[in-house]
């Protein structure tokens, strides 16, 4: 029997939720940032910021019916069951696995968050062509280099707290699956 790769998995029912959401009646999303209201005339051109397009979108699914948290929350299941099957985990391993998956993503969306701070900070220094600061540039780009082995890092630690749990062959199924 073959399995569906995890990204392939979640790809698809985030795309099945989104497909839903613009199939919406009045549904009035655009990529650009702003949400486009009817007959509004207010502020620029009748459109509103990005931070109400979130909200208009949760307005719209649960008019339609679409429940966007339950389905986030049924495809975790589905991904945790598949986990579970393919690494053959007992509960108290597949709580373990919960938990660090938990910790090590606050991680690794906070070491994604300063490193987008940080090629956005070496634009803006470069973008000074009058008296660009050489030293601030050069401790961007240090910090650029750095990244990989902050990450690489990372895995390592993941990995070891893995391996108080999981065996050699689960761990490497696991970043198989992670991976796909």
């Amino acid at each position: 029997m073959k399995t569906i790769p995890l990204a392939l998995a979640v790809a698809t029912a985030l795309a099945f939720s989104n497909a839903a959401a613009s199939q919406l009646p009045d549904s009035s999303i655009r990529r650009a940032g702003v949400v486009a209201r009817p007959g509004a005339q207010a502020g620029r051109g009748g459109q509103v910021p990005r931070n109400a397009r979130k909200q208009q979108l949760q307005q719209e699914q649960a008019a339609a019916g679409v429940n966007r948290p339950a389905l986030e929350r049924q495809i975790g299941q589905a991904i945790a069951r598949n986990m579970r099957r393919q690494l053959n985990l007992n509960d108290q391993q597949m709580q373990s696995l919960s938990r660090v998956n938990t910790k090590f993503d606050v991680q690794r969306r906070n070491l994604l968050r300063d490193e987008r701070a940080t090629r956005q900070n070496l634009k803006a220094a470069m973008a000074d062509t009058v008296s660009p600061d050489q030293n601030r540039i050069s401790q961007y780009l240090d910090q650029i280099l750095q990244e990989p082995h902050r990450r690489a890092d990372l895995q390592a630690a993941e990995q070891k707290e893995l391996s108080s749990f999981l065996t050699p062959l689960q761990r490497a199924q696991y970043l198989v699956i992670k991976s796909a």
